[in-house]
């Protein structure tokens, strides 16, 4: 008697996705996912030999059943794979690759049918690169740069909307535009056709405030060194108020491409295409990281009922690319708020000829100009520039990067791609090399003489030197950048050169000119309805608040920030964004709602390249778990080789202050000292550095714990405006002389004025010890009271508490603060009663 084979498996569940073979069918939630066949095969392929690699060759037979197909051909269906599971790249949780060879399935993967499961534990990545050679390829056939042909006549629609549900057939009107040659090429250009009228009834028209659009630069929202940022207590709120917008807004969403793996970067390349085309016409166009954001990381579209919440008065623009006999036909449809539909359509041998002709046609619909067109050289160009923006928007940094290498001669000699070069690398962390590429193209003639280029090129500067630390040069840049839009004040261009700018101010001290710079820009930004622009003036927002020591005030904005953000492609910027949320936490005595949010960032650091932001992630971790006294870990974080390599300025200071932390949190006062004269030694402070002032006190204390002499820090002069951490290194510094009170009360003075829980108990600590050692045991008790909210949480107060009772001689208070101490210390032990004015709490 022969066995029958046991059946092969046919579903299989890894996240929140099924793989059901049999229905072919993928699954997210329980809502199927749409996809090309080949991409299902794909899937299909690597899944059921998830327990080894599949090359190259064995993935192509499966998917296009022969082999002699280009590896972009092959690049883009695994693109599209990834972006099915909602992977990619650069994290590569589910698809990997494997160079020179192939890819494996990665995920956790578990069998739903009762079949053998051959899996084991997940598969880690075993090197990190790109997709696959030449990923998201030219189409190899030739485009309106050859002169093919011209594309065909194709209607602009107009359609009313329905009046209810049983009006039956909808009226249309129809428009129809020829194109007009224009020159010897007989490259397409529409003429001149009115704007298309449809009549609105009555129930569908409404009135409805606007948000959207448009800042064409993202600056890096904060440097590590915001805590420093000590803005006047002026009244931020008044000053950026809700601004009320009275332009209509359109959206471009992502556009539908039928089953042509080799363009699938037309999906976004071509919306950010036709944005920009729609922008340059006149039109209130949000840049497409807003759009995304609205659609949650570029996925499928919500729908224009979805939208509508976000975004009540919007026209919506949808399109769809489909082949052509040798062309291409691309169709656009936008909605208004109001119902009414219009429609355009056109047919050309390359893609962004049929891209142009169809924007073009419908800006011709809604009575626009449209821009001037290219010649054949200039859309090879720009079809290469509109994959890399594909590839941006997608969080593929390495398919851009390749994209941009493999260009031709002719084509890398252009500032517009040399700029892209420098964009990747910023985005990277390599900041040198985009702050030298950037210099190149200013010393360019040709790019010079283009005052928007050159705007864009200050920006993009300007942000890699607040990146560095180079503070006043970075405000420089954004003076210059501002000077060059000065035909265009008012603009989204010009509100995101104040924004640079204010940070800049801010960072440097100068909070009301940072402040009026913040205003004006959010003003600019919330009148163009760019959520994500607005979403980073609010974090800088949030960051001057935390640099006033309100921390309460600082997670209002900051939340607000992350909800957009959490929604978008803006990486950076969520990452940054709840590094300050960790550093208001600390401000607040909540160490565990810091590590809390820390847990958050270690997600996105698969899709991390940038080496310093990994940095800070790592800096705010290892802060919360000094803060929770688990001080092992801390150490295991900081010395972990993934953060090795030196960073710019204020992220090695953070990284020296954490140290600093560390040891002085470790009883290892010496060493605290050690650190801190290394760091101090090339650091210059900048007004209201506050970290600067906090590694100081912290050298003063752990100097005094070692009966090491004060360092030279000790003899710079005390600024205007003090913060709270140098008047009391001040005060330590000073010792036991006579005056040293008056410094203290200073100190405490200033952290009551700003508020922040932390900022007091360390006061607090130092001055009520001070009081103890002199038998001032009254005057101590009204101190400590100060901070009796925070003992069920702050370690330094129970220790404090703990002190205080001893020194009254009240053993029940006594035995209650130590068990508090006991229950917060984590590795730390209670300090000696003589020793020499203990810190207060860490991670500030």
């Amino acid at each position: 008697m022969s066995l029958s084979p046991a059946p092969s498996p046919s579903a299989f569940r890894f996240g929140v996705f099924e793989f059901d073979l049999a229905r072919r069918e993928l699954r997210r939630d329980g809502e199927p996912v749409d996809m090309p066949v080949r991409v299902f095969e794909c899937l299909e392929c690597l899944v059921l030999h998830r327990d080894r690699a599949v090359g190259r060759d064995e993935l192509l037979q499966a998917v296009f059943h022969r082999t002699d197909v280009s590896d972009g051909h092959l690049a883009q269906v695994v693109l599209r794979a990834r972006r099915c599971v909602d992977d990619d790249g650069q994290t590569q949780h589910t698809i990997g690759t494997v160079p020179r060879f192939g890819f494996r399935w990665m995920a956790e993967t578990s069998v739903l049918d009762g079949g053998p499961d051959a899996t084991g534990l997940p598969q880690h990545a075993q090197e990190d690169a790109p997709v696959a050679q030449g990923a998201i390829q030219r189409d190899p056939r030739p485009g309106k740069a050859d002169g093919a042909r011209t594309p065909h006549a194709a209607p602009t629609t107009t359609r009313l909307p329905r009046n209810g549900p049983d009006d039956g057939p909808v009226a249309r009107a129809d428009t129809r535009i020829d194109p007009r040659p224009d020159g010897p090429e007989g490259a397409p250009n529409p003429g001149p056709a009115p704007a298309a009228k449809a009549r609105r009834l009555p129930s569908a028209s409404r009135s409805r405030s606007i948000a959207a659009v448009a800042a064409a630069v993202a600056l890096a929202l904060l440097v590590t060194s915001v805590v420093a940022w000590r803005p006047q207590p002026s009244a931020i709120q008044a000053e950026v108020a809700s601004t009320p917008v009275d332009g209509a807004v359109m959206l471009v969403l992502p556009l539908v491409v039928e089953d042509t793996e080799d363009i699938a970067w037309a999906r976004l390349g071509l919306m950010d295409y036709v944005a920009d085309r729609m922008r340059t016409a006149g039109l209130p166009v949000p840049p497409s990281e807003s759009t995304l954001s609205l659609l949650g990381h570029g996925e499928a579209a919500p729908g224009r009922r979805a939208l509508r919440h976000h975004i009540p008065a919007a026209t919506v623009v949808t399109g769809r690319v489909a082949r052509a006999g040798d062309g291409w036909r691309l169709e656009l449809e936008a909605e208004g708020a109001d119902g009414v539909e219009l429609e355009a359509a056109a047919e050309a041998d390359d893609l962004l000829s049929a891209a142009a002709l169809a924007s073009d046609r419908l800006l011709a619909a809604l009575g626009h100009a449209a821009p001037a067109g290219g010649d054949g050289v200039e859309l090879a160009l720009e079809e290469r520039l509109q994959r890399v923006r594909a590839a941006f928007l997608a969080n593929e940094l390495d398919t851009a990067r390749r994209i941009l290498e493999d260009a031709p001669p002719s084509q890398l000699s252009q500032p517009q791609l040399r700029f892209r070069l420098a964009q990747v690398d910023y985005r990277a962390g390599k900041l040198d090399a985009a702050e030298r590429a950037v210099d190149a193209l200013l010393r360019d003639p040709e790019a010079a003489r283009d005052p928007l280029f050159r705007a864009r090129l200050l920006s993009y500067r300007g942000g890699a030197r607040i990146r560095r630390n180079a503070l006043h040069e970075a405000e420089r840049d954004f003076d210059l950048a501002a000077a060059a839009l000065a035909d265009r004040e008012g603009d989204l261009e010009h509100g995101g050169v104040l924004m640079g700018r204010a940070v800049a101010r801010a960072a440097l001290g100068r909070e009301d000119e940072a402040i009026a710079d913040f205003g004006a820009a959010r003003t600019r930004l919330q009148r163009a309805g760019d959520r994500l622009a607005v979403a980073r003036v609010d974090a800088n927002l949030g960051a001057l608040e935390l640099g006033r020591g309100r921390p309460a005030q600082a997670l209002e904005y900051l939340g607000s920030a992350l909800a957009v953000f959490e929604g978008s492609t803006a990486m950076n910027e969520l990452q940054v964004t709840r590094s300050a949320m960790s550093a208001a936490h600390l401000l607040r005595l909540d160490a565990a709602a810091a590590l809390a949010v820390s847990d958050e960032v270690q997600i996105l650091l698969p899709r991390t390249p940038d080496p310093s932001l990994r940095l800070a992630a790592a800096l705010d971790r290892a802060n919360a778990l000094i803060a929770l006294g688990r001080l092992s870990e801390a150490r295991q974080v900081l010395d972990s080789p993934d953060i090795a390599a030196r960073s710019t300025p204020p992220y090695e200071h953070r990284r020296a202050q954490t140290r600093i932390e560390l040891a002085w949190r470790s009883g290892e006062p010496a060493a605290a000292v050690a650190i801190a004269d290394a760091i101090l030694a090339d650091w210059t402070r900048t007004p209201g550095d506050a970290l600067y002032d906090h590694v100081r006190l912290r050298r003063a204390q752990a100097a005094r714990a070692a009966d090491l002499p004060p360092g030279s820090a000790a003899r710079v002069e005390t600024p205007d405006r003090p913060t709270p951490a140098l008047l009391l290194a001040h005060a330590v510094e000073r010792g036991d002389a006579a005056d040293a009170e008056a410094g203290l009360r200073a100190a405490l003075a200033a952290a009551e004025a700003r508020g922040a829980p932390a900022e007091i108990v360390e006061v607090v600590a130092v001055h009520a010890r001070w009081l103890l050692r002199r038998d001032r045991v009254s005057d101590a008790a009204a101190l400590v009271g100060r901070v009796a909210p925070w003992l069920d949480r702050c370690h330094d107060c129970a220790v404090l508490q703990l002190e205080l009772a001893e020194a009254l001689g009240d053993d029940a208070l006594a035995a209650e603060a130590r068990r508090a101490a006991a229950r917060l210390a984590g590795e730390r032990t209670l300090p000696a009663r003589d020793a020499a004015m203990p810190p207060g709490v860490s991670g500030q």
